[in-house]
């Protein structure tokens, strides 16, 4: 059987959109590759920083309902 001549190939593995999601999948990464590699070296989450950065966590009495923290009456 020939490859070259059955669907899969005509349709799906040598149609555009197919070479280029492989292309921009490859590129992304190589691009990627050495931030995921130096997170996993150093024992980090990859772009752990740059989640901490964007979204900060919030102090204990930022997320306790109103009511539930110490009162000052005593």
């Amino acid at each position: 059987m020939n490859f070259y001549d059955t669907w899969l190939h005509r349709e799906a593995l040598s149609a555009p959109w197919m070479l280029l999601a492989v292309v921009w999948t490859l590129f992304a990464l190589n691009f990627l590759a050495p931030a995921i590699i130096w997170s996993l070296l150093n024992g980090r989450r990859p772009f752990q920083t740059l989640w901490e950065r964007l979204l900060p966590k919030k102090n204990a009495e930022d997320r306790a309902p109103p009511g539930a923290g110490a009162s000052s009456d005593e």
